[in-house]
């Protein structure tokens, strides 16, 4: 038990990655074999998904998919020696409020090595989600991670378990369902099975059933697979910038103003931008061209926030984290329970209105896990603000 215990322990003190629960210290005293881990505090994935009164969007569960997706794959292609987790499912997968995923129970990871094949006797992992390949032959492979994680993407789009009440059905059905073409569709969960949706759930699905190809060989790397999901997401984030001209819409609600509509109020491309965005005071249109708004306007992955939406995101600045001279920052939360800080200087000149513009453009660019992402903007007040 505790050679058991040391070697989990060891293992979880090499995987050096944001989305695994942090190993803070442990305990192994003779009646007492304890390790202490940071609090996660939104439960676990299998929790989640067996509540059906607790919605998940298709963006939320992409974006669980992919953390674990990065996860696997820096364990498989970055960790010296290799890893294998070899029990990933919804239930080693825990949430965080925001809905980002943290790998945990690394009791049966094993090491491996690249340059040869190596084979067990001692074949462990949870029904349902265990490599059939694996618990034949015994082979130590990654690509038993991605069998597992191919189950792992079915029950993410129909909210169905894979193993439940002694049946493991869901998998046989999925492929059943794939073999006879859009039949697939009748399994996706309800919540998310939207028009709008369909075609990234159909990728999902031809991602999901690759994922569990009984031929280890044909399975794609775990690198590849986070890279496809890593891909899907950019493809709908474009797709929601194009619906909104440039504006990315958070509180989900719609200009029923006709395009003629708001050509005929003026034929000011600047004034057709802020109608599509919901500003029409006199004041706003200053402001927006005097803060940069015809350059800011077209930075790809930027939200412009109305206004009135940042009075809603902030409760009406009632939580301010930081007052100084050189301006405010207040708390934030976005409609999907994103702690977001909105930053607003005293006042601003117009040397600072190109730096203001030179930092989003730079910015928007920088994504690293160290560095504070640059969400938005918003331009219809005197004082540009960013969040």
């Amino acid at each position: 038990m505790k050679e058991h215990f040391a070697k989990e322990i060891i293992i979880h003190c090499q995987i050096n990655h944001k989305n695994v629960v942090r190993l803070l210290g442990y305990c192994s005293e003779e009646n007492a074999l304890m390790m202490i881990t940071e609090y996660i505090s939104g439960g676990s994935l299998r929790e989640v998904l067996g509540c059906k009164d607790y919605p998940i969007s298709l963006d939320q569960r992409l974006g669980i998919a992919l953390d674990c997706g990065k996860t696997l794959s820096n364990m498989h292609s970055s960790m010296c020696p290799p890893t294998i987790h070899g029990d990933f499912k919804p239930g080693n997968i825990l949430l965080d409020d925001n809905f980002g995923a943290k790998l945990y129970d690394f009791g049966i990871s094993r090491m491996f090595s690249k340059d040869s094949t190596q084979y067990t006797v001692n074949v462990i992992g949870s029904i349902g989600y265990l490599d059939p390949l694996f618990a034949k032959t015994g082979c130590i492979d990654p690509k038993s991670d991605v069998y597992s994680f191919g189950v792992v993407l079915v029950e993410l789009v129909t909210r169905k378990k894979a193993y439940e009440n002694g049946s493991m059905g869901l998998i046989e059905t999925f492929f059943q369902a794939v073999r006879k073409g859009t039949k697939a569709r009748e399994m996706f969960d309800a919540d998310i099975a939207q028009s709008s949706n369909i075609k990234v759930l159909d990728k999902i699905v031809n991602l999901a059933a690759e994922c569990l190809r009984m031929e280890m060989s044909k399975r794609p790397r775990m690198e590849d697979v986070a890279e496809r999901l890593r891909m899907l997401i950019k493809a709908r984030c474009q797709k929601g910038q194009e619906k909104t001209a440039g504006h990315w819409t958070l509180w989900g609600k719609q200009d029923n103003t006709t395009q003629s509509e708001r050509i005929s109020s003026s034929n000011s491309t600047v004034f057709f931008n802020l109608n599509s965005l919901g500003i029409f005071s006199r004041n706003a249109h200053t402001n927006f061209k005097r803060n940069g708004g015809p350059v800011v306007q077209n930075v790809k992955g930027l939200y412009i926030f109305t206004k009135s939406e940042l009075r809603k995101i902030t409760n009406n600045n009632s939580e301010f984290l930081l007052v100084g001279s050189f301006g405010k920052v207040c708390k934030g939360t976005l409609p999907e329970n994103t702690a977001v800080a909105v930053m607003s200087s005293v006042k601003v000149t117009e040397a600072l209105k190109e730096q203001f513009i030179e930092q989003i453009e730079i910015q928007t660019h920088m994504m690293h896990v160290n560095i504070l992402n640059l969400i938005g903007c918003c331009l219809e007040v005197d004082v540009p603000m960013l969040v």
